[in-house]
């Protein structure tokens, strides 16, 4: 079914560092629509995880809660139904989340290259020293012309030729929602270039919106068919090419190795090396074994 499509609000951004199904039962049957609420952090949403979950999926949401009568007494249940269109947001340090949320959300990763540390550092010495800052008076310019920019978008229906290739990788079972998550951005796209194409009753996409939606979500696209989370992957990426090089004359699959020597071959502070090895031990990427000289584990890469 086509629907008409229309831009969020530019200043309609709801942040929380914790929400619950309380305070969206108490929020009111308006707060929620064409609003995108952000969570601080993943743990701050647990409590209201499945009427998340619920508002994303059917775009509706009933909620109960009991309210004690001022005047009798009694305990009361109150039910209240809405709909809302509410683009979500939440971040994590965790490297996997709840498996139901995930299939309603694309995941996007931080750059955690030495390269773009190397870009914060300098951005931070620089904001120290107060070099290359953009004033008040500057990011409240940049804000205003994006939100008017905006403004002028006006709701109109986008279709999506049916002969257009927009397919992604489909040997997964939760790109059945990712696949509609995918022709919304790239109706999204196409909505936000009206200004540069004909008027008409309804839009088309083109095959350059479908380019672009491409470009913008071809980290996350590779990932879809991987049971692997980038972070984690990377890791593993790293650990076979420093393997591959200590090993020698040994081949890869039976050279063994300790946490201690992955910690200084990569860097990496225990919690992540011990968290990433037990991830890929349960996937089957790496075998353990227990050594004779007493709790000290042996690793080695399993065979592919």
């Amino acid at each position: 079914m086509e629907q008409v499509l229309t831009l969020m609000p530019p200043e309609d951004v709801l942040l929380f560092s914790r929400i619950t199904p309380q305070s969206l039962f108490y929020m009111g049957k308006e707060a929620l629509d064409r609003k995108i609420l952000a969570i601080d952090e993943r743990e701050g949403s647990q409590q209201a995880d499945y009427s998340i979950r619920t508002l994303q999926s059917r775009g509706k949401l009933t909620l109960a809660a009991s309210q004690k009568d001022p005047k009798s007494g009694e305990w009361k249940t109150l039910v209240r139904e809405f709909e809302a269109r509410t683009p979500y947001i939440e971040s994590s340090t965790r490297d996997r989340i709840n498996e139901e949320n995930l299939n309603r959300s694309f995941e996007l990763y931080l750059d955690e290259t030495p390269e773009q540390t190397k870009k914060i550092l300098e951005a931070q010495r620089k904001a120290a020293a107060g070099i290359d800052q953009i004033t008040e008076a500057e990011k409240t310019h940049l804000k205003k012309l994006y939100q008017n920019a905006q403004r002028l978008l006006h709701p109109i229906e986008i279709k999506i030729p049916y002969e257009l290739e927009v397919s992604i990788p489909q040997n997964w079972l939760r790109t059945r929602r990712d696949h509609e998550r995918f022709l919304s951005l790239i109706k999204v796209i196409a909505l936000v270039h009206q200004k540069q194409r004909p008027t008409e009753e309804d839009l088309k996409a083109t095959p350059e919106d479908i380019g672009i939606a491409r470009a913008l979500l071809s980290p996350v696209i590779g990932e879809l068919t991987s049971d692997l989370p980038k972070p984690v992957a990377v890791f593993y990426e790293l650990l076979k090419k420093k393997v591959h090089e200590e090993s020698g004359e040994i081949s890869i699959e039976d050279y063994q190795f300790t946490r201690r020597q992955v910690r200084t071959w990569l860097g990496l502070p225990d919690h992540i090396v011990k968290r990433c090895i037990k991830m890929l031990e349960e996937l089957e990427y790496v075998d353990v074994k227990k050594s004779s000289r007493g709790s000290r584990y042996q690793y080695h890469l399993a065979s592919l």
